[in-house]
């Protein structure tokens, strides 16, 4: 039995051998890839060292995927700001003809008020120069702001001259004068609307300022 006992462990023991003696050779075997020799360990570390390679390109593609992603959206923002700016320049050109177009009635609505302001230039000085202008009045009554105009009026006679009168509103007797030979060279009096000048004969009333 001891026999047989021995026996087993001689084997058991050369199996043992023969296993960690296949395991180095595996180990340390050789191939020969494109005429280089290669070993197995050699060719884990070379696999190892692609699927490393291989996860970084796989990050690296991600950050580009990233920054393309990002390059897209800028894009499409310049696309939506080429069609504002678009807009904003449609509306400035019309802003534009707005503006030219008021201007060009304002030199026109400003041509019609210079030649308004020339005529009424005109008008003023054509009733100032009437106003200013002496009048002759003949013998009779005359009513201020209808027959004349009011204001201050020198009075000088035409001819021998006669009496001068003027009545206020009321009909009272404001100035009461002879004018000519037997009385006044001239004589300088006031009336307002509402009065009344009386003269015998012929007077020439000059307006004062």
């Amino acid at each position: 039995m001891k026999r047989y006992l021995k026996v087993a462990l001689y084997v058991a023991a050369a199996l043992v051998l023969l296993f960690i003696g296949w395991g180095i050779g595996v180990s340390k075997s050789t191939a020969t890839i494109k005429g280089e020799k290669v070993t197995r360990d050699g060719l884990a570390k070379d696999i190892g060292d692609l699927k490393s390679k291989k996860s970084e390109l796989k990050s690296e593609l991600s950050a580009l995927k990233d920054d393309y992603d990002a390059a897209e959206e800028l894009v499409s923002q310049k696309d939506d700001l080429k069609t504002q700016l678009d807009t904003l320049n449609k509306q400035v050109d019309v802003a534009q003809a707005d503006l030219k177009n008021a201007k060009s009635e304002l030199k026109s609505t400003q041509s019609k008020v210079d030649a308004k302001k020339k005529d009424l230039a005109s008008l003023t000085g054509q009733v100032q120069k009437a106003k200013s202008a002496p009048k002759t009045l003949a013998a009779g009554r005359y009513e201020v702001g209808k027959d004349i105009p009011e204001g201050r009026y020198k009075a000088t006679p035409v001819g021998e001259g006669s009496n001068f009168v003027t009545f206020d509103g009321e009909g009272v007797p404001d100035v009461n004068t002879i004018l000519g030979v037997n009385g006044e060279a001239s004589y300088t009096f006031m009336v307002y609307d509402g009065y009344t000048v009386q003269t015998e004969a012929t007077v020439k009333l000059t307006p004062i300022d």
